[in-house]
C-alpha cells in the first residue's frame, strides 16, 4: 500500500524554523523529499501532519496546509500514472515525475538517457558491423527484457543491472519466457545463454 506523510526534524520546543519533509512509501520503496516549506516546530502537529491553526498563525497555517495537500495529491497521482502502466518506479523516477507534475517547467538535472532508446541506437549502429545472427540475438534479448519488465512490473534502466537482477532474469528465462513455439521456459543450454555474452 502506498502512503504519503509529512514530518519535520526538530524539537517542538525549538523556536527555530525547520523544513517540512514529504515521505512516500510504496512496495518496499521509500522516497523522501523536502517540500521547501519551513515552519517553527511549535506550530507543527506531528499527529495530524499539518500546521497548527492557532492564534496568530491561522493564515500561515491555512496556506501551508493547502500546499501540503497539493503535494500529497501530486505524488499520489504521479505514482498512479506508473501503476496504470504496470510499472513499479524507482524512487528517482518517481521523484522526477512528481516534480514534473508540480512544476511543468521542471528540468531534470543530469537526466539519464532512456535505456530502450539507447539500445535501439546500438542495434542500428551494429548493422553491417556484426553478422545477422548476432543482430537477431540483440533483438531477442530486447524481447525478453521487455517481457521481464512486464512480468516483474519494473522498468529497466542503466542502474538495473546487478547480480540480483541477473538472477531474477535467469529465473524468468527458465520459467516464464515465451519460446517461439509458444511454450514457456528455456532449458539450460538453449539460445538464451547467448544473451549473457558481452555485446560486440
Amino acid at each position: 500500500m502506498s502512503k504519503a506523510k509529512f514530518y519535520i526534524r526538530g524539537s517542538k520546543y525549538d523556536n527555530k524554523k525547520v523544513l517540512i519533509y514529504l515521505s512516500f512509501t510504496y512496495q518496499y520503496h521509500r522516497l523522501r523529499l523536502s517540500t521547501g516549506i519551513s515552519i517553527q516546530s511549535k506550530y507543527w502537529n506531528s499527529k495530524e501532519q499539518l500546521a497548527r491553526s492557532i492564534r496568530r498563525f491561522v493564515e500561515e497555517a491555512t496556506q501551508i496546509n493547502s500546499e501540503l495537500r497539493k503535494m500529497q495529491m501530486v505524488i499520489q497521482d504521479a505514482y498512479a500514472d506508473f501503476r496504470q502502466k504496470n510499472i513499479l518506479p524507482e524512487p528517482e523516477e518517481l521523484k522526477n515525475a512528481y516534480f514534473r507534475k508540480l512544476n511543468p517547467d521542471f528540468i531534470e538535472e543530469n537526466k539519464e538517457p532512456d535505456f530502450w532508446e539507447e539500445y535501439e541506437k546500438y542495434i542500428e549502429s551494429s548493422k553491417g558491423r556484426v553478422v545477422d545472427d548476432v543482430l537477431k540475438d540483440y533483438k531477442a534479448l530486447a524481447k525478453h527484457l521487455k517481457g521481464f519488465e512486464k512480468s516483474t512490473r519494473s522498468k529497466i534502466n542503466f542502474h538495473s543491472f546487478n547480480y540480483q537482477i541477473y538472477q531474477k532474469f535467469v529465473h524468468y528465462l527458465r520459467y516464464n519466457a515465451v519460446k517461439p513455439n509458444g511454450e514457456k521456459g528455456w532449458e539450460a543450454g538453449e539460445k538464451p545463454e547467448s544473451f549473457f555474452k558481452p555485446l560486440h
